[in-house]
């Protein structure tokens, strides 16, 4: 089979045949190996490092995968040894500016308080959603949500 993929054109290769054969850890390392001296990704062949405990090809599947934003469900933060997804990279979030910066009503409106402003309040929650699935918040976390309360006038 590495013979095949040494000289075989690859954009034609049907590699998705041969992929069974990378459950055995041998074959796996023989098969990327190939693949990788000609600069050629395969998804469901570079899946199988997942299997075998490889880190450099689970970076590479992991960050393919990102790319068509394919791991959309793991929630908007990611950080680990292998990849850091964030959502201002990835353009799920962007840092927004909200105007006027004095709010009309100096007051709470009603028993509770609310966001009046619909985009400020979703822009809110979304930061909040982040900041949840962070193990801390970093520095950048803390200056936006000062932001965000100040445009609330809750500080």
């Amino acid at each position: 089979v590495c013979a095949q993929l040494a000289r075989r054109n690859l954009a034609r290769a049907n590699l998705e045949a041969v992929a069974w054969r990378c459950r055995e850890k041998a074959a796996y390392e023989r098969i990327v190996g190939a693949l990788a001296a000609r600069h050629h990704f395969e998804p469901v062949i570079w899946s199988y490092a997942l299997k075998h405990a490889d880190a450099e090809r689970t970076r590479e599947w992991l960050e393919w995968r990102l790319s068509r934003g394919a791991l959309g469900d793991l929630g908007p933060v990611l950080s680990c040894a292998l990849v850091d997804v964030e959502p201002v990279d990835l353009r799920a979030y962007d840092h927004l500016e909200y105007g006027p910066l004095v709010n009309a009503r100096a007051h709470r409106l009603g028993a509770k308080a609310t966001i009046l402003n619909e985009g400020l309040a979703g822009q809110w929650r979304s930061f909040l959603l982040q900041v949840a699935h962070r193990p801390r918040p970093r520095r950048a976390d803390l200056v936006a949500a000062c932001h965000y309360l100040f445009a609330m006038d809750r500080v």
